[in-house]
């Protein structure tokens, strides 16, 4: 774990809070939604899709930018986060803000698992 930085802990938070409950709320979509949804993240970020992109998302790092950009497909198609009165982070960009995120994440899913009583899974 690195050094707190109370610089960007904000940042950190917010793109970890982002990445965890996108991909519950990713989950809890149909498969035509889904699609509609990875197209938008695909449109906000074309160049980090092209190639095997898939590779990537074994990477802790590389999944939370990902799950961030599916929660600005879900903001573009008007999706609200599917766990209470949650709402979306302010993340202007995921590719530097998720730079030690990877250092909380465990911190805030328990966090959230604990308020809302699930689980969630993101490979970490």
């Amino acid at each position: 774990m690195g050094l707190f930085n109370p610089l960007t802990f904000g940042r950190k938070m917010r793109t970890a809070t982002n990445a965890i409950l996108s991909s519950y709320t990713f989950l809890q979509l149909g498969a035509a939604e889904q699609n509609l949804v990875m197209n938008e993240a695909k449109a906000i970020a074309p160049h980090w899709f092209k190639g095997e992109w898939q590779e990537k998302l074994g990477n802790l790092h590389e999944r939370i930018v990902f799950l961030n950009l599916l929660a600005y497909g879900m903001m573009e198609r008007n999706i609200r986060p599917a766990l209470g009165d949650e709402l979306w982070m302010n993340v202007k960009n995921p590719f530097v803000e998720s730079i030690g995120a990877e250092d909380i994440i465990g911190q805030i899913k328990r966090q959230l698992e604990a308020k809302y009583g699930v689980q969630f899974d993101l490979g970490d």
